[in-house]
């Protein structure tokens, strides 16, 4: 399963992915890379727009991108971001967990519970 945390405080955003679908195996797996795409692009967007403040980290099984918020530009590529999750998400529930925490996006706002 695909674990996805987003959170936003104040002016910083965070998302976090971990793990695998397990929809198909490796490299045949379109949850994956529907979820993947999402965050790649998020993640060269920023450093195309040169955002300095972004910390990205991304691996194979994980990917955390950091970043503060105070453009509008870069608050819409996140939430773009998060639509985007959400969508796969309600698409394929039973290989994603999906949390946001300082956002409302549709239903999941009942699940804000990131302390």
């Amino acid at each position: 399963m695909i674990r996805i945390r987003c959170t936003q405080r104040e002016n910083l955003m965070n998302l976090l992915v971990a793990g695998h679908a397990g929809y198909a195996q490796r490299g045949h797996d379109v949850v994956c890379a529907g979820v993947s795409a999402l965050i790649n692009a998020l993640a060269s967007t920023l450093v195309l727009l040169g955002e300095t403040s972004a910390q990205i980290d991304l691996g194979s099984a994980r990917a955390q991108i950091t970043c503060c918020t105070d453009s509008v530009l870069v608050y819409s590529l996140y939430y773009q971001t998060l639509v985007g999750l959400v969508a796969i998400a309600r698409e394929y529930p039973q290989y994603i967990d999906l949390r946001t925490a300082g956002f409302f996006c549709g239903e999941e706002r009942n699940k804000e519970d990131i302390a």
